[in-house]
């Protein structure tokens, strides 16, 4: 099903949402821009071979908005941003991944933030997780870095989701979209920023720009992958020659290194799915990630041994 809704005016916005497996979730996320104070967007949903019934759930919705609503086959996230970014009429692109939310006001501050600086390629805001216990602090906050960030961003990925930011259309295709390898997949948005970020200032505003909703099935979960995507986009953008920029490399090297407590979880997880051997494996790559947990008692106590006995977690 294609519904393309094509007014005569040409919308400033195009807000671009890819959507997969989420059906009981997309529907709040396009409330939340139904919501939004600022209203000239455009919408162009994109279901990405969903097998579930979201082409479905979205009908009704797409026929009364008048949403640009495509069907493809599958081919991650990345290709279906990529997908929407030929088809937006916008001068200014706004990711939305299909299980999260919008503040009201984002779409307003964030164009008026670029309205300001004509030479920005991309203006970023604040993150706030729902649906979890986890604390509920704006994320970077204040000081995250911007102008001539590109070394900062290389350091380490301050933007959790493409939905914190919106993008200068002309800018974001002039560097080809995302990457869609997918040896960098789930890491591409931090691929993009960089990229973007050698054409042109960012700026900051330590203002909620996204919710980003925690659940089972976030792809961020998979906490050994995420930190191997992201050395893979660090070695993509820096090499791997220990030489270069050292002062970087140390940096980024302290930032990935907390992954190691996610890993640790993930082994935990996989230890009481009865799954030990990979429960093992979670574990050794911990401690490649950081060796200095050798030498804490913490590790010893309530990692090992919880995952060589099964019990004291």
């Amino acid at each position: 099903m294609t519904n393309q809704s094509e007014n005569s005016a040409v919308p400033t916005v195009s807000v671009i949402i890819p959507t997969y497996r989420h059906r009981d979730y997309v529907l709040a996320a396009l409330d939340s821009v139904f919501k939004q104070t600022y209203s000239d967007y455009e919408i162009l949903l994109i279901n990405d071979g969903s097998p579930d019934d979201t082409a479905d759930v979205v009908r009704s919705v797409v026929e009364q908005r008048g949403i640009r609503y495509y069907e493809k086959p599958n081919g991650g996230q990345a290709n279906a941003r990529n997908f929407g970014l030929q088809l937006a009429r916008g001068r200014y692109i706004a990711f939305l991944d299909d299980d999260d939310l919008w503040p009201a006001n984002k779409l307003e501050w964030q164009v008026a933030a670029l309205e300001g600086a004509p030479d920005a390629v991309m203006v970023y805001g604040g993150m706030r997780l729902v649906g979890s216990s986890e604390d509920a602090a704006l994320d970077p906050g204040p000081g995250a870095p911007e102008g001539n960030v590109t070394d900062s961003f290389l350091r380490r990925c301050r933007i959790w989701s493409p939905g914190q930011t919106v993008i200068r259309t002309d800018h974001l295709k002039a560097i080809g979209g995302l990457d869609e390898s997918p040896l960098i997949q789930g890491a591409d948005d931090w691929d993009m920023y960089i990229r973007l970020s050698k054409r042109g200032e960012v700026v900051y505003r330590n203002e909620l720009a996204l919710m980003y909703r925690t659940h089972d099935s976030n792809a961020s979960q998979d906490a050994i992958r995420m930190y191997q995507v992201q050395v893979r986009v660090f070695h993509k953008h820096l090499g791997i020659a220990p030489w270069r920029e050292p002062a970087v490399r140390r940096e980024f090297r302290g930032a990935t290194g907390a992954y190691c407590l996610r890993v640790l979880d993930q082994a935990l997880a996989r230890r009481r799915s009865g799954r030990k051997l990979g429960a093992l494996a979670a574990a050794l790559y911990a401690v490649r990630i950081a060796p200095t947990l050798l030498r804490e008692r913490h590790f010893w106590v309530h990692r090992a041994w919880p995952l060589v006995t099964g019990k004291g977690w």
